[in-house]
This record gives C-alpha cells, sequence and structure tokens, in this order.
C-alpha cells in the first residue's frame, strides 16, 4: 500500500523538530530519517 504524502500541517510541525536535530549536531540524513521523511522532501 503506497504511502500518503505528509500534510501541510505535519510538514510544518517537523520543521523546528527538524532545526532543533541539526542544531545538535546531527547529519540531515539522520534528522530525516527519525521523522519518516526524505531529504529530497
Amino acid at each position: 500500500m503506497p504511502r500518503l504524502p505528509h500534510t501541510v500541517e505535519q510538514i510544518l510541525a517537523k520543521l523546528p523538530e527538524a532545526k532543533a536535530t541539526l542544531s545538535n549536531g546531527q547529519a540531515v540524513a539522520q534528522a530525516c530519517q527519525t521523522r519518516d521523511i526524505t531529504e529530497q522532501t
């Protein structure tokens, strides 16, 4: 079964979390993986 795309609200909620993770020195790929998004997104 294909996955449905994230809604705008879901994406906006994940951005501050990802920014905090990146500021702690974690790699982009790892930050994306923990939030179930791809680097291309």
